[in-house]
């Protein structure tokens, strides 16, 4: 099963992502913040589970994704 982590401020955009991976076999997760997605990340790495794709926005209030990425690389 792959794991996704979706990272987008519109709810529109990350939900459809959900879906549309669910109904590919993916097992998704949707957060509307890089703040939130490196909080996600480091949670799942606590439990000895990773994400096997991360779909990151680039343009996000307060974290971008550039740093966002940053952040759950140095994970």
């Amino acid at each position: 099963d792959t794991e996704v982590l979706i990272a987008d401020d519109d709810p529109i955009v990350g939900k459809q992502a959900c879906m549309i991976l669910d109904d590919m076999g993916a097992t998704s997760v949707w957060v509307d913040s890089g703040i939130a997605a490196v909080e996600k990340v480091q949670a799942a790495l606590e439990q000895g589970k990773y994400y096997d794709i991360a779909l990151i926005d680039w343009k996000m209030p307060e974290m971008d994704g550039i740093e966002t990425t940053r952040r759950i690389r140095e994970l």
